[in-house]
């Protein structure tokens, strides 16, 4: 017998895909947001990851309803291990260093891949001006500290007025004025020091280390480009089933275009070597390649990949995953920080188990204990070893896919665990 293959949050009805084109919610069939072949191509889903989805999820005799994060998860495992990492400021602020010599540029080797050494070094010019994200410079008299009562978030370990940040690979920097503009209060550019002697990554002797640790772009020889940041296209798990038309249930926020990132130059000039191949051999069955062939994670942004309408002097962009899931089930807004989503996630399953109890017994059920609550993390045992201690205990190294403040990997996590009856 045949089943349906479901994914929540879209709609895989003919009828439905056509009145979303014709009606224009889509700006075609290759829309980065339908679930087409030429969609999902377009958008940078690498076909491994397909593949990886359709394993996964194995064929029943019975209609399956899948939750899209699944897809996302396949999209993630592949692209970590596929894309090189580049440097891409999404919401540029500038940094002036003033006491760097105006016309000097520095070049920093750095790797292209943390787990791939074959894959080499890219070239990274540091120079007087740079751009850092915004998102990464706390304004504690701006209008996030304003929002805040001046007070940090908790466990911000990045740039602050009068602080120190570590830009990756390069220095340290300190910060000693901050420029605005007259009308917002808003951050234009930051005035800054930096320190020699911490030159790619050292820490001079008897001081203490810098923990924050930032990404930036030099600017003259950065490269200007448009990111389009895509999200799920319905709001809800199963478009039209409370609303009674599926269109009701569109995510308006689906699409978010960022006009001014930076790039640092070496994804320039892989983009420009791909799009010339392309317009010298099109339609070539030789060699299978789209501009979505070009990929990378954009580190601390997410996994992005290059748009089919990009031109030599106009690139574009398309997010196809974030870093981690942090969609809000519960709004079509953008998505929440992963923090905060796990709040949510805690105080919801809270709810869920006090209304239980308040069902048992009657309403007069304690309120849970957050001693009593419990996190749990699933991942992939790398290594697994008799205990040297316990013969009934194994030793286990597991890979949680934790990463540092930097978006890099941290090491894997130390496990100890018994099968009970087996050993």
């Amino acid at each position: 017998p045949n089943s349906l293959f479901r994914n929540r949050y879209t709609v895989l009805s003919k009828r439905k895909l056509i009145k979303l084109v014709e009606d224009k919610h889509v700006t075609g069939w290759d829309d980065p947001r339908m679930p087409t072949l030429s969609g999902i191509r377009r958008r940078g889903v690498p076909p491994a990851a397909i593949r990886l989805f359709c394993e996964r999820m194995g064929i029943s005799k019975s209609d399956s309803n899948i939750d899209f994060s699944i897809m996302e998860d396949c999209t993630r495992e592949v692209m970590d291990d596929a894309s090189p990492r580049a440097f891409a400021i999404l919401e540029p602020l500038k940094v002036t260093i003033t006491n760097w010599e105006d016309d000097k540029l520095e070049d920093f080797a750095v790797p292209r891949h943390p787990k791939r050494a074959e894959l080499g070094d890219r070239t990274v010019p540091f120079g007087k001006t740079v751009y850092i994200e915004r998102g990464d410079f706390f304004d504690l008299e701006g209008p996030e500290g304003i929002a805040n009562s001046g007070r940090l978030p908790k466990g911000f370990k990045r740039f602050l007025p009068d602080g120190k940040v570590r830009l990756k690979y390069a220095y340290v920097i300190s910060c000693n004025e901050i420029i605005r503009d007259p009308e917002t209060n808003e951050p234009v550019e930051l005035l800054c020091t930096y320190y020699p002697e911490t030159r790619a990554g050292n820490t001079p002797e008897g001081e203490a280390r810098v923990k924050g640790i930032i990404q930036w772009v030099e600017a003259s020889s950065g490269t200007k480009c448009k990111v389009m940041q895509y999200d799920r296209l319905f709001k809800t798990e199963e478009p039209g089933k409370e609303s009674g038309d599926f269109l009701d249930d569109i995510n308006e926020e689906s699409l978010t275009i960022l006009h001014n990132v930076i790039l640092e130059p070496s994804v320039g000039a892989d983009a420009v070597t791909i799009i010339d191949k392309l317009s010298n051999n099109p339609g070539s069955e030789v060699e299978k390649i789209y501009h979505s062939s070009l990929a990378y994670q954009f580190e601390r942004s997410g996994y992005f990949a290059l748009d089919s309408s990009s031109k030599v002097d106009d690139l574009v962009f398309n997010l196809v995953v974030t870093l981690r899931d942090t969609w809000d089930a519960g709004s079509a807004t953008q998505p929440k920080k992963a923090e905060n989503i796990q709040i949510n996630q805690d105080n919801e399953a809270t709810q869920t188990q006090q209304q239980q109890q308040n069902k048992n017994t009657g309403g007069n059920a304690a309120v849970l204990d957050d001693a009593r609550r419990v996190a749990l993390r699933a991942g992939t045992i790398l290594e697994a070893g008799p205990h040297p201690e316990a013969n009934s205990l194994i030793l286990c190294k597991l890979d949680c896919g934790d990463v540092n403040e930097a978006g890099e990997p941290e090491e894997p996590r130390t496990v100890v665990a018994g099968l009970a009856g087996k050993i």
